[in-house]
């Protein structure tokens, strides 16, 4: 997984390094995700998304040797609290409306990986790059799933049916993020104890995998299989924190993070046309920093 997160709680970032020494930071999240794929060329500009809030523990260890760190941090999650979603045009409840939350079972999951070198400068000032891997997937139960099929599927009016009659399908959608990131952070210090620090990153030429497939009820084979596009793009984060020393080899983390991802040149299935994505993602997390 897969998308990227640059809430890493770097105790190089907010104190001074210890030399060749390890450390790590366990934090609780909180994380809003707005994800959208958008289809331009239907001519209903449909689009599937989600709208969900996550909790999760993430788990960061940190090796720094003078003034350089190296980061490595976990973290997944599952059940949010949904706010929305959208599984695209012609997505039915069993009593032929139109899916909503409530009448349409959906569940979900959020997982992400990142690795990252850190480097401080003099003045407070410090600059780092990395790996992300990260994803957001999830799940819907619809009581039948028909699609206004157009282009290159016109002859797949329905993705599961038996005898005419279509039956209840699954639709799993996951979106994984992944790519090079490059940022720079301010810290300051405000009393002997209380440091604040300012982020700024770049995701350079970033990709997303979007995937689509279906299940269908009843041992019915659906009549398409799986479909996917690849995207291309760039996202922007930025970030503040606050860290509260405990002693030298300890403190606690309050940060809050903005992420914007905007990819395109994707291709949509269904119709053939162009299909981009959207996604915002708000996480606000509270860490314990510790080193050995």
């Amino acid at each position: 997984m897969r998308i990227l997160s640059f809430s890493l709680v770097f105790s190089l970032m907010i104190a001074p390094a210890m030399a060749g020494s390890w450390g790590g930071t366990i934090a609780a999240r909180s994380a809003y995700t707005d994800f959208h794929i958008y289809y331009d060329d239907r001519d209903d500009a449909s689009s599937a998304g989600v709208q969900a809030t996550f909790q999760d523990i993430a788990i960061t260890g940190t090796y720094s040797f003078g003034r350089n760190a190296i980061s490595v941090q976990i973290a997944e999650s599952s059940d949010p609290d949904f706010d929305n979603f959208w599984g695209g045009s012609g997505n039915w409840a069993a009593n032929g409306d139109a899916c909503t939350p409530a009448t349409c079972p959906q569940s979900a999951e959020r997982s992400e990986f990142n690795l990252t070198y850190t480097r401080q400068y003099q003045n407070g000032w410090s600059a780092y790059t990395g790996f992300y891997s990260g994803s957001v997937s999830w799940k819907e139960v619809q009581g039948r799933a028909y699609r206004g099929a157009s282009g290159n599927n016109a002859e797949v009016p329905n993705i599961c049916e038996s005898n005419g009659n279509s039956v209840e399908t699954t639709t799993n959608f996951e979106n994984q993020n992944f790519g090079l990131f490059v940022g720079g952070a301010y810290s300051k210090a405000f009393t002997d104890r209380l440091y604040g620090t300012a982020r700024l990153a770049l995701v350079l030429n970033g990709e997303a995998d979007v995937s689509e497939n279906f299940r269908c009820a009843g041992g019915v084979a659906p009549n398409i299989g799986d479909t996917g596009t690849l995207f291309e793009g760039e996202a922007t984060s930025i970030g503040l924190s606050l860290y509260y020393s405990l002693n030298q080899r300890s403190g606690i983390n309050f940060a809050f993070d903005s992420k914007d991802f905007s990819y395109d040149d994707g291709t949509d299935y269904w119709s053939g046309g162009k299909a981009r994505t959207e996604e915002s993602l708000e996480v606000m997390s509270l860490g314990y920093v510790f080193n050995f």
